[in-house]
């Protein structure tokens, strides 16, 4: 829940460029062979942990499986 409307907002716009950047990712696993870990720096992750987290909590697959059923 949030505490303001600015608040809000601001989640909101986050949370939007969060699935931004993983429907971008999503979209390089299944279209080039580069490694996980390139991918993730590319759309701005800096920890490969982080990026595996975030995949999995928006698409409920970890980047490699998810490469891996999109073949």
């Amino acid at each position: 829940s949030c505490t303001g409307q600015e608040t809000c907002w601001a989640r909101g716009i986050v949370a939007y460029f969060r699935r931004r950047r993983l429907e971008r990712a999503a979209e390089l696993l299944r279209t080039t062979p580069q490694r996980v870990q390139d991918i993730a720096a590319r759309v701005g992750y800096e920890s490969q942990g982080r990026f595996a987290q975030a995949f999995y909590d928006q698409f409920r697959l970890t980047p490699l499986e998810y490469r891996r059923l999109s073949k």
